[in-house]
């Protein structure tokens, strides 16, 4: 997902500002906000892609091996928690990729961005959480208390809680506010970015 988005979502917006092609997109009637949910419905399609539909397709393929039907009444619910796991990696990490492709013209500056995120983000949270360095009984405390460094290990845990797999010591509040403030911030800094130009 990471590396589909970095070579896709840097060229939604910055190459509309670039073009002056939003000005064709809004000419229309078409609103900031509607141009923003196309450029983000881009990004869940392909996303639903190399990811939903493949984990429907292995459970339902486990389902139809099963020699037994009654894994449907133990496992009903596994389609609903693929959605909602889809649901809570799509939103945030859309949301900072469009709201990067917004800030700038130049596409290799809003894919540089993205990746830096993510590569910072998860070797920060290696080094501060390095059992080498702690006490291993302190462990826990510390991947917990350093989680929000990492984008992947916070969107990994809030599979984990859509899953119900997630471990009881660790904190359900965090990702997900961490989740809903990155998405209502993304878009909205995509948004003002967009009305902004349109104002000019």
């Amino acid at each position: 997902m990471v590396v589909v988005f970095g070579l896709v979502a840097p060229r939604l917006i910055s190459y509309d500002l670039r073009s002056r092609a939003y000005l064709l997109y809004l000419s229309r009637p078409m609103t900031p906000f509607e141009y923003l949910v196309g450029k983000g419905a881009v990004l869940w399609f392909l996303l639903t892609l190399i990811a939903t539909l493949p984990a429907l397709f292995v459970y339902f393929c486990g389902v139809l091996l099963s020699p037994q039907w009654q894994v449907i009444e133990q496992t009903w619910d596994l389609p609903l928690r693929i959605l909602l796991a889809t649901i809570a990696l799509a939103l945030p990490t859309s949301a900072a990729a469009i709201c990067y492709s917004s800030m700038t013209t130049e596409s290799r500056f809003a894919g540089f961005a993205w990746f830096a995120t993510w590569v910072v983000g998860w070797v920060t949270y290696a080094v501060l959480t390095s059992t080498e360095m702690f006490d291993p009984s302190d462990s826990q405390t510390l991947v917990s208390k350093w989680q929000f460094i990492s984008p992947y290990h916070t969107l990994g845990q809030l599979q984990a809680i859509s899953f119900g797999i997630s471990n009881d010591q660790d904190p359900f509040w965090f990702p997900v506010i961490a989740s809903v403030l990155v998405t209502l911030i993304g878009f909205f800094v995509a948004y003002r970015r967009i009305a902004g130009v349109l104002k000019a």
